[in-house]
């Protein structure tokens, strides 16, 4: 409960009591704009923070979904060693495997190219004037 002799000092400081009435009136506004501007914010903020937090976390997780992913069977060497003596193994096949040479083209084909396309351009010296 207000002490009457408190009110009716504040109330002589403002002006009277319609003043004082209208000093409340008017601070109880401001409260109330800034208790709306902080709710607006939270209203706002939050869901587009949140939004935000699961896009980055959808992403994340399509990103690890796409990359490579390690396929352990039991045929697979399982230890170190087992993976190096493949790899050696692979090695030795590739190098005890006879390298075959192509064929080079005959000369002759390449002379009939290249007197095939020194036919189809026109010489150098040549002016055609309309």
């Amino acid at each position: 409960m207000w002490d009457y002799s408190e009110l009716s000092a504040e109330a002589r400081k403002l002006g009277g009591p319609d003043a004082l009435r209208a000093a409340y009136v008017q601070l109880g506004r401001r409260l109330g704009q800034r208790r709306a501007f902080v709710l607006g914010a939270l209203a706002v903020g939050v869901p587009v923070a949140g939004w935000k937090v699961l896009k980055d976390y959808r992403d994340r997780r399509a990103v690890a979904v796409s990359q490579a992913t390690v396929v352990t069977s039991e045929a697979a060497p399982a230890t170190e060693e087992a993976v190096v003596a493949e790899a050696e193994a692979v090695l030795t096949a590739v190098e005890a495997a006879p390298v075959v040479d192509e064929p080079e083209p005959e000369p002759a084909a390449e002379s009939s190219l290249s007197a095939t396309a020194a036919q189809s351009t026109p010489a150098a010296d040549r002016h055609f004037s309309a």
